[in-house]
């Protein structure tokens, strides 16, 4: 758990819950009943936002949808990517708090919690994907190299809770070691956020490195941030998979973010005319 600024409490204020919905129709409706019953035992305010491609026919109509009681639709263009459907969900999001998944993940509703423990100390809380206990040797090999990391570079690694699992390994790697986000799990689409922090940043990405992107971006700009261990358990909860029509994550994309970032105005604003004020000529006498 990192140290961190003072911060108004916000655990407790209305949430903005995006479900990005990314998988298939028939798995839906569960995952949206269980989500439900969660946040309505809460207590708290809350609006619920789903995020889903729409495939328009030959005459540009919408084919008819089920409605869904007490949730705000949202619809892209179907075969939109991963980039699309979070921009479309962070700009219907209204509530102090904002978080945000992925129906398509076997993740609990539940663990939740978990990350609104946290939200108090920090701007952001990401969870990270254990599926039961990690065996002697992976916490072994896990100790070893917490020691080298901080022996050679004098950083503190938080020890896992359980073994990381999961796929987008490479994607893990990339964002650690290229983009320095020192979290064990950043392709975790688990996370919540305070929504004046996401203000200031603009995300680029179309495919499913966005998520590590904003990660990037958040850890770029100062943001406080921490992780939460989150239970991932595909056998037991297969949603239907990840539509192919999404686009798939792009060297080019990621070269394209690495070279040429981009933040909200309003931050690049802020940032200017620090800079102005520090360049600037004191004022004559007289």
């Amino acid at each position: 758990m990192v140290e961190s600024n003072a911060r108004p409490a916000i655990a407790k204020s209305p949430l903005s819950v995006i479900l990005l919905a990314d998988c298939a129709e028939e798995a839906r409706a569960g995952c949206i009943a269980a989500w439900q019953r969660f946040l309505q035992d809460k207590q708290i305010p809350y609006e619920l936002i789903l995020v889903e491609e729409v495939a328009h026919d030959a005459a540009g109509a919408s084919p008819p949808l089920v409605p869904i009681q007490d949730a705000k639709r949202v619809w892209v263009a179907f075969g939109s990517g991963a980039g699309t459907l979070l921009r479309a969900g962070m700009a219907a999001a209204t509530c102090p708090l904002v978080f945000y998944t992925r129906l398509a993940e076997p993740f609990e509703p539940h663990d939740l919690q978990k990350l609104l423990d946290l939200i108090d100390q920090v701007d952001l809380v990401t969870g990270y994907r254990v599926q039961g206990q990690a065996p002697a040797w992976y916490r072994w090999v896990g100790g070893v190299w917490r020691g080298l990391v901080w022996l050679f570079l004098g950083l503190t690694v938080e020890p896992c809770e359980g073994r990381v699992r999961g796929p987008g390994w490479g994607r893990r790697l990339l964002a650690r070691w290229i983009f320095g986000v020192r979290v064990h799990d950043p392709a975790c689409v688990f996370r919540l956020c305070r929504r004046d922090s996401l203000q200031r940043i603009v995300l680029q990405c179309e495919g499913p490195f966005v998520h590590e992107e904003l990660l990037a971006k958040a850890n770029f700009l100062g943001l406080w941030m921490t992780e939460a261990p989150v239970s991932w358990n595909p056998e037991a909860g297969a949603r239907g998979g990840q539509k192919a029509s999404q686009s798939p994550c792009t060297c080019r994309e990621i070269w394209e973010l690495f070279r040429r970032p981009t933040f909200s105005v309003q931050a690049g604003a802020s940032e200017l005319a620090n800079e102005h004020s520090a360049a600037a000529p004191a004022p004559r006498p007289g």
